[in-house]
């Protein structure tokens, strides 16, 4: 278990609530995804260029010629763009997350090869993390098929991913309890100096 700490088991749990989240209401709101999707990156971007333009207003740098200033103006105008015009973007969303469920699957197949001898049923981890791969595979393979029904599609594998995740944060979790009640077992010996 040396790739994992002992708190790394609650990133499993956050990863898990949040594509839980997503996952049921792409499931439940399927028609307007993509666009609402574009519409939360738009706001997430902008949200974040404002808050550096404020970092790097407060700085002793000149706003618009520092680093910050200048990510700062690019974040702003690509926010407002993308919650203006989310038609523009939603090819170039399935084409993110194609890349974003990819990563997540070879992530969580390889945490499981890397801890393999430690949880009962490894195969059913890896297969949790194929899904996304392979769903991550489709959608950039075939991302114009995707758009029609991208929200069922990515709503049942998100929560499929979710319940998976959690149940491999559990297991990480068991294990380092058992860690620690094993070292809280050892006996004390005291040693004398010669």
């Amino acid at each position: 278990m040396k790739w994992f700490s002992v708190f790394s088991y609650r990133t499993y749990f956050y990863r898990s609530i949040a594509a839980l989240i997503v996952g049921v209401i792409m499931l439940f709101v399927p028609n307007d995804t993509l666009h609402t999707l574009v519409m939360l990156i738009g706001a997430f971007i902008l949200l974040a260029g404002i808050g550096t333009a404020i970092s790097a207003y407060r700085s002793n740098h000149n706003l618009f010629l520092s680093l910050g200033g200048v990510a700062a103006l690019v974040s702003v105008v690509l926010g407002i763009v993308l919650i203006s015009r989310p038609d523009v973007f939603v090819n170039m969303v399935v084409v993110l997350f194609g890349i974003l469920l990819l990563f997540v699957g070879l992530l969580q197949i390889i945490n499981v090869a890397n801890m393999r001898r430690d949880i009962n049923h490894p195969r059913f981890y890896i297969a949790g993390g194929l899904l996304p791969l392979i769903v991550g595979l489709v959608f950039l393979l075939f991302p114009q098929k995707i758009i029609s029904f991208i929200g069922v599609l990515l709503g049942i594998t998100l929560i499929l991913y979710a319940l998976n995740e959690l149940g491999l944060g559990f297991r990480i979790q068991k294990h380092f309890k058992n860690v620690k009640t094993e070292a809280e077992d050892v006996d004390f010996v005291e040693v004398e100096n010669s």
